[in-house]
């Protein structure tokens, strides 16, 4: 479709600061008030809880900073200057693929309710981006 739901909307304006946070749940308030107003007081509160709740509970995911999800350039042009075409942006993963996925509440659930699953599983992921990563750095010594 061609609009966008209000929680979005909020997380959008919270993410990106083109307004301070404030003023853009300000103004998606009023918007829902006046959207929403002959519909019944009802929907309108359930809509402004909405937009609340979701500038409220936005946060930082650090998972770039971890290292796990690497973040690399491919430019041939950089061959004929006498460096590699792929170049690496991220640094070696920082710390454990299963410490990082303990903040999520996704694996924490998991963790709880099929601890034995949730092990083989981190494991698996631990040793494919530690994999990953090597195989990123063996190509940035390659000649392109």
């Amino acid at each position: 479709g061609t609009r966008i739901n209000t929680v979005m909307q909020a997380a959008f304006f919270r993410i990106s600061g083109i307004l301070p946070a404030d003023e853009a749940v300000s103004y998606l308030k009023a918007a829902a008030e006046e959207t929403y107003a002959s519909k019944g007081d009802a929907v309108v509160r359930k809509n402004i809880a909405c937009i609340e709740a979701a500038a409220a509970g936005i946060h930082k995911v650090p998972v770039p900073e971890t290292g796990h999800f690497p973040l690399f350039r491919y430019d041939p042009s950089r061959s004929a200057k006498g460096f590699s075409a792929l170049e690496l942006d991220s640094k070696p993963p920082s710390k454990s693929f299963a410490a990082t996925a303990s903040e999520e509440n996704r694996f924490k659930l998991l963790l709880k309710r099929n601890p034995e699953h949730a092990v083989e599983m981190l494991s698996k992921a631990e040793r494919f981006y530690r994999n990953y990563y090597d195989r990123l750095e063996d190509l940035t010594t390659c000649n392109w």
